[in-house]
């Protein structure tokens, strides 16, 4: 397969991966006060449906990929490992004051 890898071209961004579930352990905080960061940074906010949707800046970071559970379709917001250092650095100047631990 190796050979038939080095023909394709390169991505042009890494692929967004990480749920809230993932975030918030890396950094040592639940999934709820994670969503509640992005959203204090401006990257999601809540929709009509009280669920979570992406900012036109969250969108730089993350994707909305469509899922269905238990009957119920939604998107899942996956995001690329980046957005740690956009939360880290607003968390030491102190820019949110929502979820931060």
């Amino acid at each position: 397969m190796e050979p038939h890898r080095k023909g394709l071209p390169a991505a042009a961004e890494p692929p967004a991966r990480l749920n809230a579930t993932q975030l918030g352990q890396k950094l040592g905080l639940s999934a709820r006060k994670m969503n509640l960061r992005l959203a204090a940074c401006g990257l999601q906010g809540r929709n009509e449906r009280e669920e979570w949707e992406l900012t036109d800046a969250g969108r730089e970071y993350a994707e909305a990929v469509p899922f269905s559970r238990n009957g119920h379709a939604a998107y899942q917001l996956l995001w690329r490992p980046e957005v740690l250092g956009v939360l880290e650095d607003a968390a030491r100047s102190s820019a949110i004051s929502v979820g931060l631990g």
